[in-house]
């Protein structure tokens, strides 16, 4: 964990930051954002992510019939803006 979380509605937000899986040796950065629940520290009771896209937070967004609450993304602070996170790739 490099930046600071932040909450949002009901959930804590944030990213980490690890060298590239296969090889820990080569240059670059893999970074995931999660949310999770700020009582608990587990995952959250809502889904969080719109994996698929559509625009709707609900079950079509789970993989392999579980809730994600860790998303791979650029790695660098998340923006939150607009009820959206927005990632170093936009």
């Amino acid at each position: 964990l490099v930046y600071d979380m932040s909450l949002y509605g009901r959930g804590l937000v944030f990213t980490s930051i690890r060298p590239p899986l296969g090889d820990p040796c080569s240059a670059g950065l893999a970074s995931t954002i999660y949310a999770i629940d700020p009582d608990t520290g587990g995952k959250t009771d809502y889904v969080a992510f719109d994996v698929n896209g559509d625009g709707t937070f609900n079950a079509a967004d789970n993989l392999a019939g579980q809730q994600v609450n860790g998303y791979e993304v650029g790695p660098g602070k998340p923006t939150i803006s607009g009820a959206k996170i927005f990632d170093s790739s936009g």
